[in-house]
């Protein structure tokens, strides 16, 4: 419940304009997009705006975790506006609603020595769409006829070969042991439908159970990159499947 009150009140704050004034200085953070599939490259641009001899240092990121994870830091670029700007790229490793946190810029020039921030930023992460549609029941498809249907003697005349060859096979059994080849196993992404199905009946977040939620959700997700990319997700850490990942690409 704290954690859904936390998300709640920094989604209030990106009501306000993303643009933080700090002395002489004013940066704002802005993204490519606020939606993403789990796993997904956002662009993260840094936009700073500082008064005459104030010189800009390399921002304070936010240490990556288990939800958030920097895959690239650029540097300061100055624009023919005057703009100063900061490219980044990262991604995040759980569903719902995530948050940024602020990034700060540390400034000096003009006696001035402090740090402007920039506000959180709320990306909505989202499963791959393939996983989660449930398609219609298609109706059945009924062959058109042939010409063996207007042919009843020769089911007469089959039907007497038939009774012929039961006839024979009892007066001399053949005893065949036949193996019925297994069911192929499901495809990773049925049984991810399957359980995330039977996740939304439980209802445990109508019920306030966000953490018992995300915490199925999160092993769902695992058991899922397990499965797809044939990698030892449930018993590793976020870096040690990230690391899987990277050597397959």
């Amino acid at each position: 419940m704290i954690r859904y009150i936390l998300r709640v009140f920094l989604a209030a704050m990106l009501l306000v304009p993303a643009l933080s004034v700090a002395g002489q200085v004013q940066v704002r953070a802005l993204v490519d997009s606020t939606s993403m599939l789990i796993g997904d490259q956002v662009h993260l641009k840094l936009e700073a705006k500082a008064a005459r001899g104030i010189s800009l240092a390399d921002p304070y990121w936010p240490p990556n975790n288990d939800t958030l994870e920097f895959l690239s830091l650029g540097k300061w670029d100055t624009l023919s506006t005057g703009t100063l700007i900061y490219k980044a790229v990262f991604t995040m490793w759980d569903t719902g609603y995530q948050v940024v946190p602020p990034i700060g810029i540390p400034y000096s020039g003009n006696g001035l020595s402090d740090t402007a921030w920039t506000t959180a930023l709320m990306m909505e992460v989202r499963l791959p769409t393939d996983s989660l549609k449930l398609n219609d029941i298609k109706d059945i498809v009924r062959e058109p006829a042939v010409f063996a249907d207007y042919l009843p003697y020769l089911y007469a005349l089959g039907a007497i070969v038939l009774i012929g060859l039961i006839i024979w096979f009892w007066r001399h059994p053949v005893k065949v042991k036949k193996e019925v080849p297994p069911p192929p196993p499901p495809l990773p992404h049925e049984v991810a439908l399957e359980q995330l199905v039977a996740l939304a009946q439980k209802k445990l977040w109508q019920q306030g159970m966000v953490k018992e939620y995300h915490s199925e959700l999160t092993h769902i997700v695992r058991e899922y990159l397990e499965g797809r990319f044939d990698i030892n997700a449930l018993e590793e850490t976020t870096e040690e499947i990230l690391d899987q990942l990277r050597k397959r690409n």
